[in-house]
């Protein structure tokens, strides 16, 4: 080795020229380049940092610890230009580029370092997969006692012995007094402890080792050291005390170590499980962007993004997040796992046993391939596989009693409800924390042993509340039926024909929510598993506020369509068919969604078919996730026809991924069916619906990006997106460059007409919609706008044709509806013209509210007092199917089966009316309106009525 000492103290020259000529003469001397920088260790010794220039390498990583700057890193540069010997410096680059896992980087600086920090030294060895040589160093005796122990636990984990690292970490923690450990030792024993799953003991230490490190909460606290508070929320989310919302113990932790660094990868790692516990997929998303924008090999963060993949389905990117984690740690127990699930659910049955082996003979004591296997094939609802795999999981390792919760949940999925019970209340034996979806869960199948029973001839098995056997209990079977005729000879399967099917029905919301997803609050009112449907009571409080028929059978569809594809179908299709198939059902069954998916369309957030299941992971996506897929159905349906529907669903039943199933089976690729379907939205959605997407974040950089490229038309979109954001200052910087690009052009006029409304200049707000409406430059929205202006100002005339127009544009709004009823309950109806026209209006509304039941009675009404008495039938019919439990509605449909000869029919209306139970109207309703009305009706006196009906009348139909 040449040792040459040059340079002056404190001379950036010196210390230069002394690099320059080491570099030289090493390389003369044939020394691998690898070796320089350890050469250079030695050389450079002589260039020593004064105690300023200590002092300030000390404010640069308080400035890195708050997550660093351009400046910082250039002054850390600069200072290695200086002093490339020095160990302080090269130590904090190191950990440095280890934040942002710059490995080559980080071992870089640490060859200039003749002995470089253990505990730096011992997370680059993790994080490389060294485990060998973490062990090697974990007993050699360079840590503290309780480092030492952390380091070789988590290097025998690591090198697949994992039951002799927990008996290891168990060991370690009781030879340690505590009161002997500063901050960091109490953070290193309260991961032995977690080790051992002693969440409240390790809880306890980080309490602790917080107050050590970073000082007593209060006025005086100050958080130093976060990776404390990143531990305390991985043991809150572990031990789900964390949520979506509201107060959050571990979302809390965690921003305050993201006050101080906003990409603090460890801590947005844990943040992005806490969103995916709730159901917020695009904040969970967006936290792991965030995380790996800072290190983007973080292995964490990417397995996390990976398990996301794979339980929206796309496969090949889980297997490339963790062939990604894998060529930096070849023996990653996560990514081995993830690699090893995601092709099991594939189709590619040589590679998946290949990767299922590599797992085994690398962590052959491990549950973790098992136990995320068992939750993904649960997630795409292929209960009864997913059970083998978590029993395994429990017999692998029988002290973690995870898994019996997601077993509770699929054995409760199939029906297997004795035995979900058991499972949920081992967890609850064996786990000491809150659980809010294991004691939902239980007190829901336990109120179960209450309800009635139905069994039918073919195989439909239905629980109801007592009381509902007589009514409910007689027309769900007789819809179901129905549907499945229907469904079985168009699909061609028949899932009663292969296995009993059970519907439970709830006649409060939150027993369904609850026996659904584990929580009140789920937005739905019925769901499938395959054989098990979950549904919603038309008794509950929910009454009339949705067609319980159009329930059943958009989940009745759901049975088909899973069981044809032995429960593999995605969840985008799924819902697809199912929406398409309510409308085959009933035309008058329709979700006016066109505004939803055109403000998509705008804001670029339409889904690509190879990625339509992400919608589901987020709730504010689910419902376009709904619609979109069903308008992927529409397209197949026209461009390829029905058969090649069906064909696609059983496809999918060899573990075919979205693109093998379009290629294979439409002979496109997905990228030329996602084309089709944005066709189909600008034609075929955007014809339904003339109206202005709201823009939002999306649109606002596609449309500033556009400006800034030249295009003035995109100015005046770009003030609409400023202004639905409320960026007042952006929109109005923005309007006015576009008008001095395009002068008053209508596009401008639109728009201030909308910020005059807002503001409340209404006279300003009219003028300029006129002018618009006059050239026909008016879309519904600004229809709708102009004519309740109008009708607040007592322009009758001028008001009605604005909303005329406006209906003509979007049909399916009842936005407007309210304002046109309201108005034409004012008229005279002896103007007969006048008078067709307000009915034409509720026809309308009746045709796209198909709860709406107030403008059906008018209606019914009419057809009463005109004698045509086939309408009313018609129309009574509707309501009693809106709301079956109506008496009054019955009554007066039994009324005109009489008057029609149709006497057995009169007859079941008498029965069901005799059948019903009480119903309490819930105080929710009392604000209701004609809703509180129509419940008004005297259940007693009215089944004393039908009493005297049944008695006077015989069987016989005429």
């Amino acid at each position: 080795m040449v040792v040459l000492a040059v340079g002056l103290p404190g001379a950036r020259g010196a210390a230069r020229l002394a690099l320059l000529v080491m570099l030289a003469m090493t390389c003369h001397a044939g020394v691998h380049a690898a070796m320089l920088p350890r050469i250079g260790l030695v050389v450079l010794a002589a260039v020593q940092e004064t105690p300023e220039d200590l002092a300030f390498l000390e404010e640069l990583a308080k400035d890195f610890r708050r997550g660093g700057s351009y400046s910082a890193k250039r002054d850390l540069d600069d200072y290695l230009d200086e002093y490339p010997s020095s160990t302080e410096a090269r130590q904090l680059a190191a950990e440095v580029a280890l934040k942002r896992g710059e490995l080559d980087e980080v071992e870089r600086h640490l060859g200039f370092v003749s002995e470089p920090a253990p505990a730096l030294l011992s997370r680059v060895l993790l994080r490389r997969g060294r485990y060998e040589d973490a062990l090697e160093m974990a007993r050699a005796g360079a840590l503290s006692a309780v480092a030492s122990a952390r380091l070789e636990v988590a290097a025998l984990d690591g090198l697949g012995r994992s039951r002799e690292a927990v008996r290891r970490a168990r060991e370690a923690a009781a030879a340690i007094d505590d009161r002997e450990l500063d901050g960091h030792g109490l953070v290193d024993l309260a991961w032995l402890y977690l080790m051992q799953r002693k969440f409240e003991i390790a809880n306890q230490a980080l309490v602790f080792a917080d107050a050590e490190l970073n000082g007593k909460r209060g006025a005086t606290y100050q958080l130093k050291e976060p990776a404390v508070i990143v531990a305390l929320g991985e043991v809150y989310h572990a031990t789900r005390q964390s949520g979506q919302g509201g107060l959050d113990k571990t979302l809390a932790a965690l921003n305050e170590v993201l006050a101080i660094d906003s990409g603090h990868a460890d801590a947005l790692t844990v943040k992005a499980k806490v969103y995916r516990y709730g159901n917020n997929g695009q904040a969970a998303a967006a936290a792991l962007e965030r995380a790996l924008t800072r290190d983007p090999g973080h292995p964490e963060a990417l397995v996390l993004r990976g398990e996301m993949m794979l339980q929206s389905r796309r496969l090949e990117d889980a297997v490339s997040l963790a062939n990604q984690v894998l060529e930096e740690n070849p023996r990653h127990r996560g990514a081995l796992a993830l690699r090893a699930a995601a092709l099991a659910v594939s189709r590619q049955q040589k590679e998946s046993k290949a990767a299922r082996a590599l797992f085994e003979q690398r962590h052959p004591e491990s549950a973790a391939l098992e136990g995320l296997l068992g939750r993904v094939l649960q997630e795409h609802y292929r209960f009864a596989e997913s059970v083998e795999p978590l029993e395994r999981a429990l017999a692998l390792e029988p002290e973690n009693e995870d898994p019996l919760a997601v077993l509770g949940q699929s054995l409760a999925h199939l029906g297997r409800e004795e035995e979900a019970r058991a499972a949920l209340e081992e967890h609850r034996e064996r786990s000491p924390f809150p659980f809010p979806w294991r004691e939902n869960m239980l007190e829901v199948l336990g109120r179960l042993d209450e309800w009635a029973e139905i069994k039918t001839e073919d195989g439909l098995r239905v629980l109801l509340p007592s009381g509902e056997q007589q009514v409910l209990g007689v027309l769900l079977p007789e819809v179901l039926s129905e549907a499945r005729d229907d469904l079985a000879r168009r699909w061609g399967f028949d899932p009663q024909e292969l296995d009993e099917v059970l519907i439970e029905v709830f006649d409060v919301h939150a027993d369904f929510s609850a026996r659904t997803v584990g929580f009140e609050g789920f937005f739905a009112v019925g769901a499938c598993f395959g054989n098990v449907v979950t549904l919603v009571s038309p008794l509950s409080e929910m009454r009339r506020r949705f067609h319980w028929q159009q329930t059943a059978v958009h989940e009745y569809a759901h049975v088909v369509t899973l069981g044809l594809s032995k429960q593999r179908l995605p969840r985008w299709l799924s819902e697809g068919i199912s929406v398409v198939e309510e409308r085959k059902s009933n035309p008058d069954w329709t979700r006016p969604l066109e505004r939803d998916v055109l403000d998509a369309r705008a804001n670029n957030l339409i889904f690509e078919v190879t990625r339509l299941d992400e919608a589901f992971l987020d709730g504010q996506t689910v419902m376009l996730g709904y619609y979109l897929g069903s308008l992927v159905c529409e397209v197949v349906e026209r461009d390829f026809g029905f058969p090649k529907l069906v064909e696609m669903v059983v496809a999918y039943g060899d573990g075919s991924t979205t693109r093998e199933v379009v290629q294979d089976v439409l002979g496109i690729e997905p990228e030329e069916l996602d084309a089709r379907i944005l066709n189909y939205i600008d034609t075929e959605i955007a014809g339904r619906a003339s109206v202005r997407p709201r823009l939002g974040v999306g649109a606002k950089e596609l449309l500033r990006q556009r400006a800034v490229a030249g295009e003035d038309e995109a100015l005046v979109e770009l003030a609409w997106a400023y202004h639905f954001l409320g960026q007042t200052v952006d929109r109005d910087n923005t309007l006015r460059r576009a008008r001095k690009k395009l002068g008053s052009s209508p596009a401008i006029l639109r728009i201030e007409a909308d910020i005059a409304l807002r503001s409340g200049q209404r006279k300003q707000a009219r003028e300029k919609l006129e002018a618009l409406a006059s050239d026909d430059a008016l879309e519904a929205d600004g229809l709708v706008q102009l004519g309740r202006l109008l009708l607040a100002e007592q322009q009758r005339e001028a008001a009605l044709d604005a909303l005329r127009k406006a209906r003509a544009l979007f049909p399916s709004d009842t936005s407007d509806q309210g304002a046109l009823l309201a108005l034409y309950e004012t008229l005279d109806r002896d103007d007969e013209a006048e008078k067709q026209e307000w009915l034409e209006i509720v026809r309308a509304t009746c045709r796209f509210d198909e709860t709406a039941i107030e403008p059906r009675r008018l209606l019914a009404r009419e057809a009463l007092d005109s004698d045509d008495l086939d309408t009313a039938i018609a129309l009574y019919e509707e309501i009693v199917a809106i709301d079956p439990y109506a008496p009054g509605s019955r009554m007066q449909l039994a009324q005109v089966y009489r008057d029609t000869g149709r006497e057995v029919s009169a007859r079941r209306q008498w029965e069901f009316v005799l059948g019903m139970r009480a119903y309490q109207v819930p105080a929710s309703d009392a604000a209701h309106g004609p809703l509180g009305n129509l419940l008004d009706d005297d259940l007693q006196k009215m089944q004393e009525r039908a009493r005297n009906f049944l008695a006077e009348n015989d069987n016989s139909e005429n």
